[in-house]
């Protein structure tokens, strides 16, 4: 028989409620956490891309008219510059995964 309830019922029916408190509790912190971090990861690439000072060269190299000399240049000597700047895309193609 269920009612009245008893002392044992109303401890069951706390614990419940505190319980199920504490999970949207975590949910919300995790959700709020996770926020925090994409935040970050964003303004970090965004100081490597535009603020690194061996990026922003190619970039600025690389930002140029069609068929431009100094892009082919750079294209043809391999240069370690312009293979660390498309690292720094392949970076952001895994890390999307």
């Amino acid at each position: 028989m269920w009612w009245p309830p008893t002392a044992k019922d109303w401890a069951q029916l706390a614990f419940l409620l505190a319980g199920s408190a504490s999970a949207v509790g975590a949910l919300c912190t995790y959700r709020a956490n996770l926020r925090l971090e994409r935040a970050r990861w964003t303004v970090r690439m965004y100081e490597k891309f535009y603020e690194e000072p061996k990026l922003k060269k190619i970039r600025q190299i690389l930002d140029c008219e069609a068929n431009s000399e100094t892009v082919a240049e750079l294209v043809r000597d391999e240069s370690w510059r312009l293979t660390d700047y498309l690292n720094f895309f392949e970076l952001l193609a895994i890390l999307q995964i």
